[in-house]
């Protein structure tokens, strides 16, 4: 299925006049990405080349938290600069809100030409993604069929593809003069599961591995029946053959983008491979699933930066609108701050960040303030405490040796919670449909 939406950003509303000394802009989304997947964050050079060379031509957030382990909420986040909580979303199934103001909004007001390209179906259309884009193109990372699972189709070459194209149309018009900066939003769905890349890089990724049943992959066999050890190694090699499909694809997008442009490279969330006991993501808050990439290139950003401060998805809009020299107020105001002080070397207060996830027991939270993390876990309300730098795996649960700041983060978390708006709808059957396209529900 393609969709392709043009419109102007938002009926009614005054446009700025371009401004054509300010920054391009790109956010680009990568689909269940690890951080410790990616050679900034500690994998090997040859883990991901390309997303290492963005990392030291800026800066890397190394503690940067996902607000929610599906796309859904993480993506709405990104572009809203609020937490889900406060759009109203509450779980994987909610839409984001058509009152938003999203990024596309903000800056196609404020001159900029806007377009994405999207191969998520939850952050495409049917999830009120569209809205405020000159053009928006998705199509689905996993085509459809049949007769069993669904096998990727428009995987991240595509995506590519598509965005350079739309970059190249973006010159100089002979009778306009130079183009309107612009804003484009890039959504790589590419290493979600099945962990099918293509046979170059999962030849390369498993060498010396045993090679798993394409069938295996594509019906998930593995979360139902856990897999032997050599399995476990095969799943995680094929997971990094996608990584390194994604990366090889992305540093195509970077060689297109003209010399004044300001990047921001996130993932929306991580993958579980039995780091404790489970597989794939949406079911917990733990740090293989919360843990994301955060890098941030443009004007004044100093190469190789490496900010220890925790930051958040709600960071991700503010800091491109910063780029843009836009500060939002009033009804779009937002939750996050931008982030080019702190790559810039600027001293600022560590913020207490905070992620959420209704699971089959009830809602999960957890509020991080530096180096620790509290859970408030479902059903029981019983928490857990850990010192995520001393303990990234969170096994040593700290929450009986540390009363006052598990106090102070349980009472955040309150404080938080209160800020969320009503629940908004997300039963529609398109939008059931894109949960059964990325494979979901059944």
């Amino acid at each position: 299925m393609v969709a392709l939406v043009a419109s102007f950003a938002v009926l009614g509303c005054a446009v700025d006049a371009p401004t054509n000394d300010r920054p391009n802009l790109v956010l680009i989304v990568v689909d269940t990405l690890r951080a410790d997947a990616l050679t900034p964050y500690g994998a090997p050079d040859t883990a991901s080349p390309n997303i290492d060379r963005l990392a030291r031509s800026g800066a890397t957030f190394d503690n940067a938290v996902a607000v929610s382990p599906w796309t859904g909420p993480s993506v709405s986040s990104m572009v809203t600069g609020r937490y889900p909580n406060e759009l109203g979303i509450h779980d994987l199934r909610t839409p984001l809100p058509p009152n938003a103001t999203t990024l596309a909004i903000h800056l196609g007001r404020a001159g900029y030409t806007t377009g994405a390209v999207v191969s998520n179906d939850i952050a495409g259309p049917s999830y009120g993604h569209a809205v405020g884009y000159d053009f928006f193109h998705f199509e689905s990372y996993k085509g459809e069929r049949s007769d069993g699972p669904r096998l990727p189709a428009f995987r991240a070459d595509g995506v590519t593809g598509v965005a350079v194209a739309w970059i190249e149309d973006r010159g100089p018009s002979l009778f306009f003069g130079p183009a309107p900066p612009f804003f484009l939003h890039v959504h790589y769905t590419d290493p979600h599961e099945p962990y099918l890349p293509p046979a170059v890089f999962r030849d390369a990724a498993l060498e010396g591995l045993e090679r798993l049943d394409d069938r295996y992959l594509l019906e998930k066999t593995f979360v139902s029946s856990p897999p032997t050890q050599g399995q476990l190694a095969s799943l995680e090699a094929s997971y990094r053959g996608e990584v390194a499909f994604v990366d090889a694809q992305i540093g195509r997008l970077l060689a297109s983008l003209p010399e004044n442009t300001a990047v921001v490279l996130a993932s929306d969330h991580g993958e579980e491979f039995w780091d404790h006991g489970g597989f794939l993501h949406g079911h917990s808050l733990y740090e293989e699933l919360l843990r994301v990439a955060m890098i941030v290139r443009g004007p004044g950003v100093p190469p190789g930066v490496r900010v220890a401060s925790t930051v958040s998805h709600v960071d991700i809009a503010p800091t491109l609108l910063d780029f843009a020299g836009i500060e939002p107020s009033g009804a779009a105001a937002m939750s996050g701050r931008s982030l080019l002080a702190l790559a810039r070397g600027e001293v600022a207060d560590e913020p207490t960040v905070f992620s959420a996830v209704a699971t089959e027991r009830g809602e999960w939270l957890t509020a991080r303030s530096g180096a620790f993390k509290l859970h408030v876990l479902p059903r029981t309300a019983r928490v857990q405490l850990f010192d995520v730098e001393r303990d990234p795996r969170e096994h040593r649960d700290l929450s009986g040796q540390r009363p006052a700041v598990t106090r102070k983060l349980r009472e955040a978390l309150v404080d938080w919670q209160g800020r969320g708006s009503a629940r908004t709808t997300g039963a529609d059957p398109k939008r059931l449909e894109a949960l059964r396209a990325i494979g979901y529900i059944e």
